[in-house]
C-alpha cells in the first residue's frame, strides 16, 4: 500500500466559476495568441506535427486551444509513484496531501542567519532525519552545496545520498545532464523519480530543460514543471495575470509531454511570489503567497490534474518569530485549499539557507495542520448530552470520567516539541525554548533511526554511475 498522506476532505475555495472561466480563457488566449519560447528543435517539430503554429526562427510556439484542452483531458488525474520500498509508494490525487522539504544552498547559523558550507556528511544526516519523520513523505534532499565535491556534481552526488539514505521517493532535478545520471541511479534501485523542471518566465523553456522533459518521458517517469515567477518583475504585478501566465507556461510543458508520451503523469507546481519593489528582492514570505497558492490548487483541481504548491519559507534570516509566523499562515491556507503535495519544510530564507532542526519544528505544524484537516467528529457519543446531565452544573466535573480518558488524546494534538509546562515547571526543566528542543529531536533522531539500507549491489551500482558523471563531465571540460 502507498504511504498514507493526510486527506483534505473539504477543500476552501478562493476562486468563482466565473473567475475560474476567465482565468482558463485568459491562459488559452496567451497561449494561442502571444505562444511561448521553446529552445529546443527537436520539440518545435514535434509540436508542429500536433497542430501547433511554430516560428522557428524565434523558437515561438502558438498552441492551438483544441489541442491544449485534449492534452488536458489525456493527464491522469491520480497516479502512484512507486518507491524502493513498496511502502513508500506516493498516490498522487483526489484529496490525499503529501509533505515535501524545500531545499537551501547552506546551512543556516540558527542564532545569526550566517551561510555555512554544507559537506556531504551533513546532507547524509539531513536525508537521514527527513526519512525519519512521518509527517515528510517524498524530499529531493536538503543542501546544494558541498565542500569538496565540484559544483558539476553536486546534484548526481545529492541524489546518490538520498537514495542511500532514504526508501522514500524522492525528486531529480534538471540542466547540465543531471537527469542522465539521476535516471540511471533510480532504474538502478528499481524505483521512480518526480522529474522536476524549472523555467524561465516569461514564457520561455531552455533546451537543457526540454531536453530533460524528452528524458523523462522516454522513461515514463512523472513531470514536475514549475516556473518561478516575481509577480511585477516576470509575470504581471497582479495575482490574477500572473496566474493566467502560470497557468500558460505550464500546460505548454503539459502539451509536449502528452504528445510524446499520451498519459504520461504530470503535476502542475507553482512557485511564485509578489517582487518588493522597494528592495527588488522577491517576498517569500508574503500573505498573498497564500491567496496565489490557493487559487492555482483550486485552478488545476479544476482541471482534475495533481498540484503542488511551495510556501518557500519567510523573509526571516532565523528561525525567529517572524520566520515561524510567516510559514504557518501560508501552510495553513495552502494546504486547506487541497493541494497534493506541499513544499516548505527545514527552509528558512527560501533557497539559500536550510535546517534540519527547522525540519523538525515544520513538522509538527504539519501534524497541527493535519488535526485541522481531521475535523470535528460529531455523534451521539462526542456531544456526550447524556453524560452533560450527569455531571450538570458545578461542582460537577468530567476528569473522573471514562469519556475523558477515551476521547482527550483522540480530540487533541499533542506536540513533540511545543511547550506546555507552566513557567514553573518549564523553568526548572531548563528553560529551554523550542529551537533547543528541535536540536535535541535531531540528534536523538541521529542515533536512534536507521535507514532501510540498499542492497550491496545497488549501492555499488550508484557509485559506479558518479563515477561515469565524473568522467562525463571531465571530458566536457566542466570539472
Amino acid at each position: 500500500m502507498p504511504l498514507r498522506g493526510y486527506t483534505v476532505s473539504n477543500p476552501i475555495n478562493i476562486l468563482t466559476e466565473d473567475q475560474i472561466e476567465r482565468i482558463h480563457c485568459a491562459t488559452l488566449e496567451i497561449l494561442e495568441t502571444t505562444g511561448v519560447v521553446i529552445q529546443h528543435k527537436k520539440a518545435l517539430e514535434v509540436l508542429e506535427g500536433a497542430g501547433c503554429k511554430i516560428d522557428h526562427k524565434k523558437q515561438l510556439v502558438r498552441f492551438p486551444s483544441y489541442l491544449v484542452e485534449e492534452c488536458l483531458r489525456r493527464c491522469p488525474s491520480s497516479f502512484t509513484i512507486k518507491a524502493r520500498e513498496s511502502k513508500c509508494d506516493l498516490r498522487f490525487g483526489g484529496r490525499t496531501l503529501y509533505f515535501m522539504p524545500w531545499g537551501g544552498m547552506d546551512m543556516v547559523d540558527l542564532n545569526t542567519g550566517a551561510r555555512i558550507l554544507t559537506t556531504t556528511q551533513d546532507e547524509t544526516e539531513a536525508v537521514i532525519v527527513i526519512d525519519a519523520l512521518d509527517e515528510i513523505h517524498t524530499h529531493y534532499g536538503a543542501y546544494f552545496n558541498y565542500q569538496g565535491v565540484p559544483p558539476m556534481m553536486s546534484m548526481p552526488v545529492k541524489t546518490a545520498i538520498g537514495l542511500k539514505n532514504s526508501s522514500k521517493v524522492q525528486s531529480g532535478v534538471c540542466g547540465f545532464d543531471w537527469e542522465i545520471w539521476q535516471i540511471k541511479m533510480a532504474q538502478a534501485t528499481n524505483q521512480e523519480l518526480i522529474g522536476a523542471l524549472t523555467g524561465s518566465p516569461p514564457l520561455t523553456w531552455g533546451e537543457a530543460v526540454i531536453e530533460a522533459v524528452f528524458r523523462y518521458t522516454k522513461v515514463k517517469f512523472p513531470i514536475f514543471p514549475t516556473s518561478g515567477q516575481a509577480w511585477g518583475g516576470s509575470s504581471p504585478a497582479t495575482i490574477a495575470g500572473s496566474l493566467a501566465l502560470n497557468n500558460a507556461e505550464l500546460m505548454s510543458v503539459l502539451v509536449l509531454t502528452q504528445v510524446l508520451n499520451p498519459g504520461n503523469r504530470f503535476v502542475a507546481a507553482d512557485y511564485s511570489q509578489p517582487l518588493g519593489m522597494r528592495t527588488g528582492q522577491a517576498l517569500l514570505g508574503a500573505v498573498e503567497n497564500a491567496l496565489a497558492g490557493m487559487a492555482f490548487a483550486q485552478m488545476w483541481r479544476h482541471y482534475r490534474i495533481p498540484v503542488s504548491l511551495a510556501a518557500n519559507s519567510s523573509d526571516s534570516k532565523v528561525p525567529d518569530y517572524q520566520c515561524a509566523s510567516e510559514k504557518a499562515i501560508n501552510t495553513v491556507t495552502q494546504c486547506l485549499a487541497g493541494p497534493n503535495l506541499f513544499l516548505s519544510a527545514g527552509a528558512v530564507y527560501d533557497e539559500l539557507t536550510w535546517s534540519p532542526v527547522v525540519l523538525v519544528m515544520d513538522a509538527e505544524i504539519y501534524g497541527m495542520v493535519a488535526r485541522v484537516f481531521n475535523g470535528i467528529e460529531v455523534t451521539d457519543e462526542t456531544l456526550a448530552v447524556d453524560l452533560i446531565e450527569e455531571v450538570g452544573p458545578i461542582p460537577g466535573h468530567y476528569l473522573d470520567k471514562a469519556h475523558t480518558r477515551k476521547w482527550w488524546k483522540k480530540e487533541q494534538f499533542i506536540p513533540v516539541l511545543a511547550d506546555r509546562l507552566s513557567h514553573a515547571e518549564w523553568v526548572k526543566a531548563g528553560s529551554k525554548n523550542i529551537v533547543d528542543r528541535a536540536k535535541e529531536r535531531v540528534q536523538q533522531i541521529l542515533s536512534t533511526h536507521k535507514p532501510t539500507p540498499l542492497p550491496k549491489d545497488q549501492e555499488k551500482a550508484i557509485d559506479e554511475i558518479l563515477e561515469e558523471a565524473t568522467a562525463y563531465y571531465r571530458q566536457k571540460g566542466m570539472l
